[in-house]
Order: structure tokens, then C-alpha cells, then sequence
């Protein structure tokens, strides 16, 4: 199946099945310029904003990278799914925010924390959801929680658990100047305990709920081990 490079002739498709159909993306396009988002029963597959394709009856969470053919661009982790925010600009902001709370550990003489990607996709998972189901809450709309965004992910719980979030700030300096001026924020980033870290960043350009205007969606995930 090939996906359309515009938005003129959106595809609806109704007989995916992830993990055994391929979907090829256009010449010129990145698996990282794509974004996919439930709608009801289906997916929605998105290209500037704009949806290219429905997925008829196909859940978000069972799309990953693997179901594509075509460069992966800035998405060079195949196993991380496409709707947890992995465009360049995000990838990048998530390596800032990783360098900055390592500088504040360094500062204090702590060592710093390992980039975790199974902890990042938890992460991710989490910003995602709050950006696009509209909440900011450390409980999930489905009433999930940190353990169980950990353990769906297939990471092995080791305790200290942590989990810090933020919306609003526009950067990684900003996010992380916050949460150091948060005493609460603040002992998780120089928590001694925690030896890994998963960093999840997601902007909504346009965001028209309840929580408008906040657009950047933040979430780090600690854990010991």
C-alpha cells in the first residue's frame, strides 16, 4: 500500500493489519515527517498536519515504525512507535533536556544518568497522551499510572520510580529551570538513587482544548538499576 504525498486523494483504507501489511511512504517524505492519531476506531496518518490516510478499525498503539516502508529520517529507532512525538526538533529537545539535568547532577557531584529508550518510550507515551487527550495529570486518562506505563513498555521495574512532568515551556532550558526551582522536581533530578532516565517531549502546534496554548507536553521518567 502506498501513501498518498497529499491531501487531495486521502486513502481509506480498510483491510490494514499492523505487523503483517506495509504501508510505503512517497518519495521525499520520512517516516519521521509522519504522524499517526486515534479518530474514533481508526488511525489517522498525518503529513504537515494534514491526514493522508485512514486506517479503517485499526487501534494507534498497534502502528509502529516496522509497519512502514521507506526512509526512517529522524525515527532511526525502529522497535519506538511513530505517535510518540519522534520528529528531529522533539529528538532533539529530549537530548538537551538529557544534557541539562546531567550538567545539574555533575554540579552536585552526582553521577550522571543514562539515557534509558524503554523508559523514554514511556515517556513519550505519556506526553503524547497528555497533548493529544488533553489532560495534565500524572494519571492517564484510562486510569493508568507510572508502573503501568513502565511495565507496558517491557522494562524491568526497578525501584526508586520517579516521574516529573511540565507543559508550557517552550525549551529545554526553560523546562528544566522550572523543575529545579520545584523542590518536589528538584530531589528527583538530584536523587542519588537513580542511575537512568527516559525523556519524552511532545509539541501540539495547535491546541484547541480545555489546557489550550500550552503545546509543549514534557514528561522524564527516573528509575535505579
Amino acid at each position: 500500500m502506498i501513501l498518498q504525498s497529499s491531501t487531495v486523494n486521502q486513502d481509506l483504507i480498510t483491510d490494514f493489519k499492523p505487523g503483517i501489511d506495509k504501508l510505503r511512504v512517497p518519495d521525499g517524505v520520512t517516516i519521521a515527517d509522519l504522524r499517526i492519531k486515534q479518530s474514533d476506531t481508526s488511525t489517522l496518518i498525518l503529513l504537515d498536519g494534514q491526514t493522508v490516510a485512514t486506517l479503517e478499525n485499526v487501534d494507534v498503539e498497534s502502528i509502529t515504525t516496522r509497519d512502514f516502508i521507506g526512509e526512517l529520517g529522524a525515527a532511526n529507532h525502529a522497535d519506538i512507535q511513530l505517535d510518540l512525538g519522534e520528529t528531529a526538533s522533539n529528538l532533539r529537545f529530549e537530548q538537551q533536556v538529557l544534557e541539562l539535568v546531567n550538567q545539574e547532577r555533575v554540579r552536585e557531584d552526582l553521577q550522571p544518568l543514562r539515557l534509558n529508550p524503554l523508559l523514554t518510550q514511556a515517556a513519550r507515551t505519556h506526553s503524547t497522551n497528555m497533548a493529544l487527550q488533553d489532560f495534565f495529570s500524572h494519571t492517564g486518562i484510562d486510569g493508568s499510572n507510572l508502573t503501568d506505563r513502565i511495565r507496558a513498555t517491557g522494562f524491568t521495574l526497578i525501584v526508586p520510580l520517579a516521574e516529573n512532568m511540565a507543559a508550557g515551556h517552550t525549551t529545554p532550558e526553560l523546562v528544566v529551570e522550572g523543575w529545579m526551582d520545584s523542590p518536589g522536581h528538584r530531589d528527583n533530578i538530584l536523587n542519588p538513587d537513580f542511575t537512568q532516565i527516559g525523556v519524552g517531549h511532545y509539541f501540539l502546534e495547535n491546541d484547541t482544548g480545555d489546557l489550550m496554548d500550552y503545546n509543549h507536553y514534557w514528561t522524564k521518567v527516573f528509575s535505579g538499576g
